[in-house]
């Protein structure tokens, strides 16, 4: 399976939803206990403010979730599909 990757279009969709929200980088990143430089590199790109890419996707998803946005991961919907459908009902 592939790991999830942060990609530029959930930088720009986490960037839009901030800006809808009326908030700028400072204040979302002091509410989210992130410095602006981790901010502007998910919305923007770059990884030096991140230790590695898994917690750079899981910071960006933190952020999305903030928003109310739920990120669907590919390997959760993969999983949903390979799952075996329930059994029906027995009839009365």
């Amino acid at each position: 399976m592939n790991k999830p990757e942060w990609t530029p279009e959930l930088g720009l969709l986490l960037e839009s939803l901030r800006i809808q929200a009326g908030m700028d980088l400072a204040t979302m990143a002091r509410r989210n206990m992130l410095s602006t430089l981790q901010v502007k590199q998910l919305e923007k790109g770059g990884s030096s403010g991140f230790y590695n890419e898994d917690i750079k996707f899981s910071t960006g998803q933190k952020l999305l979730k903030f928003f109310g946005h739920a990120l669907k991961l590919e390997t959760e919907t993969a999983a949903a599909e390979l799952a075996p459908a329930p059994a029906p009902a027995p009839a009365p």
